[in-house]
């Protein structure tokens, strides 16, 4: 997944940032858990250490959330937080990179590349605040103004807001939308929930007594799925802790939260046909230990599962963090291995150019190169 960037400039003298900060990068947890941040007081930038007890004046602050850290980098007289693979500067205009910078001088640089999401917004005439994620700068109690163009740059300082822009073709990541983005979030001006309602018709008919999501994301296009198909939706699993499992690289760390993601509700699954919801296929192991535990522990007469996008193939080549190729389940098997390896009754996806086909309804232009084999072209699929 891509990191969540977070900025922040005060229009006025040195004001309290640390609420902000700390908050502005809890809303957008869904992109990793390793928070950074950088505050400038009016002198000088330093780092700080993300907390809820975190409290710090100054005038402006840059920061990330990402799965892994190091999101953030310090040059001669500025730190940057990037989404994405290429080295940049302030003022720099990548192809492959977005980011959100802090200079010595205090001027804060926030630049949307062509694929990573970057919006801008405003608390009153006091505050501007940029942010991957638009929830995010709603959750501050900020007004959303609008996405960055891609290539677009705008440096902000106490003179004001300016913008500049390179001419260049954007798309945004479709597992990002599908997968990554918080749901109460919008890209580009189109709501994510809307465009996550319309992929999720992409698995009908449902075939099952209820509809049930895998923990936790695959609950959204489950209640989506359920309520327009008019099958009942069960919140079938009671979570203790949350997390993204398909990042971790130790298996059985991933089982372990698996696990704790996803206790069933007995009562309500025993003796059901489950109609089976995900939001993505990686490797595998999410859904072959949901199937289990719905067979083992709930009782379940079968699984039906519906992925609301084709099984990921291939790294990314802008950077968004993805295991390995050879750990990619449908890289060694066919579809009907993949249902037995996964111990389901039935296993079905959207194909790819249906996918791409609400996303352009919508008026988004995707990028699926992860979603191709290794080695073919987007054109070629």
């Amino acid at each position: 997944m891509s990191a969540g960037l977070l900025s922040i400039y005060s229009f006025g003298p040195p004001t309290e940032l640390g609420p902000l900060v700390y908050y502005g990068l809890l809303a957008q947890r869904n992109r990793g858990e390793a928070f950074e941040a950088y505050v400038h007081d009016g002198e000088s930038i330093r780092r700080v250490e993300v907390s809820q007890s975190l409290s710090i004046r100054g005038i402006a602050a840059v920061g990330c959330a990402s799965a892994e850290g190091g999101c953030c980098v310090e040059g001669r007289g500025y730190v940057l937080c990037k989404s994405g693979v290429e080295d940049a500067a302030p003022g720099h205009m990548p192809d492959k990179t977005s980011y959100v910078a802090l200079t010595e001088g205090g001027d804060l640089v926030v630049y949307r590349s062509s694929l990573w999401h970057l919006a801008i917004g405003a608390y009153g005439f006091d505050l501007a605040i940029a942010a991957t994620e638009t929830a995010a700068i709603e959750v501050l109690g900020g007004e959303v103004r609008r996405s960055l163009r891609p290539g677009e740059a705008l440096t902000i300082n106490k003179y004001g807001v300016r913008s500049a822009r390179r001419d260049v073709e954007g798309a945004v990541c479709a597992l990002d939308v599908v997968y990554t983005m918080r749901p109460d979030s919008y890209i580009d001006g189109v709501a994510v929930a809307e465009v996550r309602g319309a992929v999720a018709g992409l698995l009908r008919p449902v075939e099952g007594d209820v509809v049930v999501g895998v923990p936790e994301s695959g609950a959204v296009y489950a209640a989506l799925l359920a309520a327009e198909s008019g099958k009942p939706y069960l919140p079938a699993f009671v979570q203790t802790t949350r997390g993204r499992s398909a990042l971790l690289d130790d298996a059985n760390m991933r089982l372990a939260l698996i696990q704790l993601k996803a206790n069933p509700v007995e009562a309500l699954l025993r003796g059901r046909r489950v109609f089976l919801v995900d939001d993505s296929l990686i490797t595998g192991m999410t859904l072959k230990a949901i199937s289990h535990i719905l067979r083992q522990r709930a009782g379940v007469k079968e699984v039906r599962a519906a992925v609301v996008l084709p099984p990921l193939r291939d790294q990314c080549p802008y950077g968004a963090v993805t295991p390995s190729r050879g750990a990619m389940a449908a890289n060694s098997l066919t579809r009907e291995q993949l249902k037995l390896a996964l111990e389901v009754d039935d296993l079905r996806w959207p194909p790819l150019e249906e996918v791409e086909r609400v996303f352009k309804a919508k008026g988004l232009r995707p990028c699926l190169k992860c979603l191709l084999p290794p080695g073919v072209k987007a054109e070629e699929k």
